[in-house]
């Protein structure tokens, strides 16, 4: 049975010794007993112990506060700090140290006890808390590094695919038959679509490595603008559209552009059978909290598969009918749960929709600015993946 072991750093015989007895009789195993901050540190050097018992006043050139500062920086041990007075100076500087417990000359045997024990409880789930925290930022690194080549080793095919599919339209235009530029266009669009889809993964995946950048934010401009831009891209389609005024939103400004864009879109495609379409934004309160809302009378869905709609590349209509890569519903649920709120859809078949999402009030942000103006177009994610 291995039993922990401690070291302890006294400069009074008597007290250490009754310490060692103490500390064996509760079954640790006690690695040595030094009675300076320079002997602590040759000794840990020796042997590393599983924790320190360090009187903060000691002989020599360095008190125990100066010994475990130099003990913790190179071996980041648990220390446990005994004294017979207790000023808040002295406590102040043990805390700076990383300190774990403080104990209080005399201490009782049981006292003593139950302060290792939580000691090395809490020294163990650190760690534990640290070895995953090395592990994720390693993880990190790779998807990094996978995002890095998925963005510029595949693309790149996809890029030689299209400018030799043009090179072919254009030099070759009068000795091609109309099936020929058929065959080369779907060849065009394919690669535009693939592009497209690795784009919107690789933007879905960096979503919770995003640092937020929090502002105040005009939403009923921001959705103006976009309707706008829907409108001016499709000059044939004739929409209803209410935006309501005065709602606003504190979030990062990019993130909710893409939120807003992907909604406000999708009700623009399925109105587009739609006569008389009608898309509304708007905002509620429930439960005391702002929901900012986007309704369409268009498609709708099945309520039996709502909880499909925020799975990547789960489409509950044929893609003949609304093309799209199937990704942006799930960004947007991404999105929204890394500003900490949440987000739901209603709906029935032929009927609309209407998604509802919440962003918490964050505080201490800095206002809206007139001359600021929200992109109103699609957020450029090419910028994202540089």
């Amino acid at each position: 049975m291995t039993f922990e072991s401690v070291l302890i750093v006294e400069d009074e015989a008597i007290v250490a010794l009754s310490i060692e007895k103490r500390l064996k009789s509760l079954h640790f195993n006690v690695t040595g007993i030094v009675a300076t901050g320079d002997d602590a540190i040759a000794a840990v050097e020796k042997r590393v112990p599983d924790l320190i018992l360090m009187d903060v006043h000691l002989q020599g050139r360095m008190d125990g506060i100066q010994a475990a500062q130099i003990i913790h920086e190179r071996y980041d041990l648990p220390v446990i700090y005994l004294t017979a007075y207790a000023d808040d100076d002295t406590i102040a500087r043990a805390v700076e140290t990383g300190a774990y417990g403080y104990l209080i000359k005399p201490f009782g045997e049981r006292d003593l006890h139950s302060s290792i024990q939580l000691v090395l409880s809490r020294h163990r789930v650190e760690q534990r808390l640290k070895s995953q925290q090395a592990q994720l930022a390693a993880t990190n690194r790779e998807l990094e590094a996978f995002s890095y080549s998925v963005s510029h080793d595949l693309r790149a095919p996809l890029r030689t695919i299209d400018g030799y599919t043009s090179i072919l339209l254009d030099l070759c235009d009068e000795k091609l038959g109309e099936d020929e530029k058929g065959y080369l266009s779907r060849i065009q669009a394919a690669a535009k679509k693939m592009d497209d889809l690795i784009i919107e993964l690789l933007f879905l995946s960096r979503l919770s490595r995003t640092t937020l950048h929090y502002e105040s934010i005009d939403v009923s401009r921001m959705a103006s603008e976009i309707l706008e831009e829907l409108t001016h891209t499709h000059p044939g389609r004739k929409v209803r559209v209410r935006v309501e005024p005065g709602i606003m939103a504190t979030a990062d400004r990019s993130l909710l552009q893409s939120v807003c864009w992907n909604l406000i879109e999708n009700a623009w495609k399925y109105t587009g059978k739609t006569v008389d379409a009608e898309i509304e934004i708007f905002s509620e309160e429930q439960g005391g909290e702002q929901v900012i809302g986007v309704r369409d009378n268009g498609a709708g869905f099945d309520m039996e598969q709502a909880e499909h709609l925020f799975a990547p590349f789960h489409r509950l209509h044929p893609i003949s009918e609304f093309p799209g890569t199937g990704i942006g519903l799930a960004t947007v649920q991404r999105i929204v749960h890394r500003h900490g709120g949440v987000i739901w859809a209603e709906g029935q078949p032929l009927g609309g929709a209407v998604f509802r999402f919440t962003l918490p009030v964050k505080q201490s942000v800095p206002p809206v600015e007139d001359e600021q103006k929200s992109s109103v177009n699609s957020p450029d994610m090419n910028k994202i993946l540089r």
